[in-house]
């Protein structure tokens, strides 16, 4: 993929982040190239993550206490929908497992399709990722999409590409603060007819973010099962929350 296939003035690039000092200025530096602007948002890190994002030349959002993922996007969606007038809005991860490089395939696919959706599609079958991981997302994926009509293999990537005008449409739905949230955004997305697109991506699995991460098997699949049914029986003539 080539660098120039986009134009970096349309695209900020969203990066929530829970101590991820270790990682996080090697994740923005590789986004450098592809975006105009690049949002970090530190949900109650109590690393040295703040100090970090201090120094790293992204504007910065956050709060002392740790409120979840989801949060954190949300938070993130509202700045660059007042803030940003440009086309497409990344997401990734701020543990270095979601490879900047990869973003010219998200946007490749986005030119080609006009999604309004692209989600960077990881391989399950990589025997270096964690197995309860590895188990969970790949099985959950094909039991929500046949749950769903939503045939979509990773449903939980975090590493996305949003166009303005789904998030203008999706953000008044959601629900979610935790991890359950990127489901979430994938059904409202998929119920309200937008056009959702994959590509594979690689997925750095180190034992650094592995002991890092702050996903939490029962209590995030219950979220997930609630948010999951939430979409199912939705009915979006209603008004929305808020």
């Amino acid at each position: 993929m080539t660098e120039n296939c986009h134009d970096p003035d349309s695209i900020a690039v969203l990066i929530p982040c829970y101590n991820c000092g270790r990682s996080i200025l090697a994740v923005v530096e590789g986004c450098r190239p592809y975006a105009r602007i690049i949002v970090t948002v530190n949900d109650g890190s109590t690393d040295d993550t703040a100090e970090i994002l201090a120094r790293s030349g992204t504007s910065i959002l956050g709060w002392p206490d740790n409120r979840g993922k989801g949060a954190a996007l949300i938070a993130g969606f509202e700045y660059l929908l007042a803030n940003f007038d440009g086309h497409l809005v990344a997401t990734l991860d701020s543990d270095g497992q979601h490879d900047p490089a990869d973003l010219p395939r998200l946007l490749v696919r986005h030119r080609e399709t006009q999604a309004d959706l692209v989600i960077g599609r990881r391989d399950f079958n990589q025997p270096v990722s964690p197995p309860l991981r590895r188990w969970s997302n790949k099985y959950s994926s094909k039991l929500i999409a046949r749950l769903s009509g939503c045939r979509v293999r990773d449903i939980q990537s975090g590493y996305r590409l949003y166009t303005r005008s789904a998030l203008e449409r999706l953000l008044p739905w959601f629900s979610s603060t935790r991890f359950a949230l990127e489901t979430e955004a994938v059904l409202l997305a998929h119920k309200m007819g937008m056009r959702i697109e994959e590509v594979d991506i690689q997925c750095i699995y180190t034992p650094e973010s592995s002991l890092r991460s702050s996903w939490r098997p029962l209590m995030d699949s219950w979220r997930i099962a609630r948010v999951v049914a939430r979409c199912l029986f939705l009915r979006l003539d209603r008004p929305p929350r808020g």
